[in-house]
């Protein structure tokens, strides 16, 4: 394997191309323009993308020399509003760009969340794995991605090791039954179906998913999910 960072994916994408496939393996939320078209572009080319982080791409940032530029929670001020709204530095579902990261990988930071989390940074917590969060609850034990695993539908996958967290990716969704609660914690009786209009691609095919804590819905509960899709070849 080889090792690319931030600054090799916004000047040298054509790096990529040399390989089969991509991992994202840390906290990757700060994203150019650059690096999001050649990332893009890569896959148009038949390249693969790992996503193994959460919160993944969520703010659209520039490079200016060797300085990260982002106007964080204030868009308004950035000077890229009159100069090239494209490149105006906020979150990328957003105005003036639009472009939410769930028509590139399916998922964003919008409707999922944080799990193992509270406010003092410390567990347990409400939203900890003891309460059954930590953990993938699997949805298509039969996919060829998990074949093998010694699953079954609405096995909780990684619970032990608390797999989930402590930021995770979701989209809109509709919970086809209601919830119960059963010792004080709520349960699904149904895996989550995923929302047309939220903006992820048909091909999406939900593998697993986990409650999370959502800061942008009033009833502060968002879903991480787990899944693979396939665009172009």
């Amino acid at each position: 394997f080889a090792v690319v960072t931030d600054d090799d994916l916004h000047h040298r994408p054509w790096l990529m191309h040399r390989y089969p496939g991509l991992a994202l393996t840390w906290h990757s939320e700060y994203w150019s323009r650059a690096m999001r078209e050649g990332v893009e572009d890569y896959i148009a080319s038949g390249g693969s993308v790992l996503s193994l982080s959460g919160n993944t791409c969520w703010w659209q940032t520039r490079i200016e020399g060797e300085q990260l530029v982002c106007y964080k929670y204030s868009a308004a001020d950035d000077p890229y509003q009159s100069i090239d709204p494209a490149l105006v530095t906020t979150h990328w579902d957003e105005p003036p760009l639009s472009d939410s990261p769930t028509r590139f990988l399916g998922l964003s930071w919008r409707e999922g969340g944080m799990v193992n989390w509270s406010t003092s940074y410390s567990c347990p917590c409400p939203y900890d794995w003891l309460l059954g969060h930590g953990g993938y609850v699997i949805t298509e034990p039969d996919h060829w991605a998990l074949r093998g695993a010694g699953l079954e539908r609405e096995s909780v996958f990684g619970r032990p090791q608390a797999i989930v967290g402590y930021e995770v990716d979701g989209t809109t969704v509709s919970w086809p039954r209601s919830s119960v609660r059963a010792a004080g914690v709520e349960e699904q009786l149904e895996p989550p179906i995923i929302v047309p209009d939220g903006g992820t691609p048909a091909e999406f095919v939900l593998l697993g998913y986990a409650r999370c804590y959502n800061q942008y819905r009033s009833d502060s509960t968002g879903v991480g999910l787990m899944g693979i899709m396939a665009r172009g070849s």
